[in-house]
């Protein structure tokens, strides 16, 4: 089959990353997790209101995912400790556990953190928070829907829930099904003006991350093929994060890098 031309630089960097990780070893695991995450996403679109309990699973889920590698806690059998250490997600067990306990079982199991100590103080005022949106709103999710945009439901969890910010609003978001990037920090950097230079900061701002995935995924889509902006933000993430393709991270390896070409740090080594 004739290879198609890539329409614009949005569709052929994400192209040339895709294939590069595709061919990676662990390429399977991607592609997988790709699917996964559009399927998530259909099936928001058709089933909106998810039960607390859910709601819970995800932002612990988001919460634990700060200031550390992803890749030691991504996994099935990791999951299931986790499962087991926060009762399963059961809101009033939650609410009525001792941080501490719940913090050295997490410690236990090595699925902690710098903030490990913080969170779990934080969950009972987190979780009384979605038990109020729900009682108020017959689900927490027509709550956020009713909010208006992604990014101003991240605002609005980022004001109202203790330890997440707006990168882990959105981490808890997606988990649930949402079409939301991850404004991180691999992201920010990547979109900076000493990489691909989107921003004219050396990390682009928050807001910046948003609208500049809202322009990948307009520029990808066609009327029956959307580009989810959460696979376009997953891609990037794993072309730059630690233990996944380790390309464009904090140390960026420009050798191997498939979009140096578009990229202002490629360009000076180049030089």
């Amino acid at each position: 089959m004739e290879n198609i031309k890539p329409k614009n630089v949005e569709e052929e960097i994400i192209t040339l990353i895709r294939d590069y990780l595709c061919n990676l070893p662990d390429g399977k695991v991607y592609k997988d997790s790709i699917y996964n995450i559009e399927n998530k996403i259909k099936n928001k679109k058709q089933h909106t209101d998810a039960p607390i309990e859910e709601h819970i699973e995800g932002m612990i889920m988001a919460m634990l995912t700060a200031e550390r590698p992803w890749k030691y806690i991504d996994n099935s059998e990791m999951k299931d400790k986790i499962n087991k250490a926060f009762k399963d997600y059961d809101a009033e067990a939650l609410i009525n556990a001792d941080p501490e306990i719940l913090e050295q079982d997490i410690r236990d199991i090595k699925a902690g953190n710098r903030r490990i100590s913080q969170q779990t103080k934080a969950l009972k005022h987190n979780i009384k928070n979605l038990q109020t949106y729900e009682e108020e709103n017959e689900s927490i999710d027509k709550l956020y829907m009713n909010i208006g945009s992604s990014y101003k439901v991240a605002k609005f969890i980022d004001k109202n829930f203790k330890e997440i910010g707006i990168p882990l609003a959105c981490e808890y978001l997606a988990n649930m099904g949402y079409d939301i990037p991850k404004p991180d920090s691999h992201l920010r950097r990547l979109f900076g003006s000493k990489r691909l230079g989107y921003s004219k900061k050396e990390k682009a701002t928050i807001k910046e991350v948003f609208d500049i995935i809202d322009d990948f995924s307009a520029k990808l889509s066609t009327g029956e093929n959307p580009m989810y902006r959460k696979s376009i933000d997953y891609l990037l993430w794993l072309y730059c994060a630690k233990g996944y393709g380790e390309v464009c991270g904090e140390n960026a390896d420009c050798e191997k890098c498939v979009i140096k070409d578009f990229c202002n740090k490629g360009k000076e080594k180049a030089e």
